[in-house]
């Protein structure tokens, strides 16, 4: 991965996953410090959420609720009149 390009999150999952075994094995306070350096510099996250994010869960949850269907039957039944009466040019 290149240092210039932004990384997706998949990505950042990825690479975090690689390092936090390299994390969990270091030993001195000051090589897990120059690795948060490292990996903040490579994926743009803060350091407080890298660290969150190696002592954590790092399987990507989504969206914690859907937004529901926000068009009523009424509104539904008048989009439905107007495109039959344009001849369903909306499509």
């Amino acid at each position: 991965m290149s240092y210039t390009l932004e990384m997706n999150v998949n990505e950042q999952r990825e690479f975090l996953h690689k390092m936090r075994l390299r994390y969990w094995k270091t030993k001195r306070k000051k090589d897990k410090g120059q690795l948060l350096d490292e990996i903040e510099a490579v994926t743009g996250l803060d350091r407080k959420a890298l660290i969150r994010l190696i002592w954590g869960d790092l399987t990507y949850k989504g969206c914690r609720w859907e937004r529901g269907r926000i068009c009523r039957p009424k509104i539904e039944d008048a989009v439905r009149v107007i495109a039959r009466s344009l001849d369903y040019s909306c499509n």
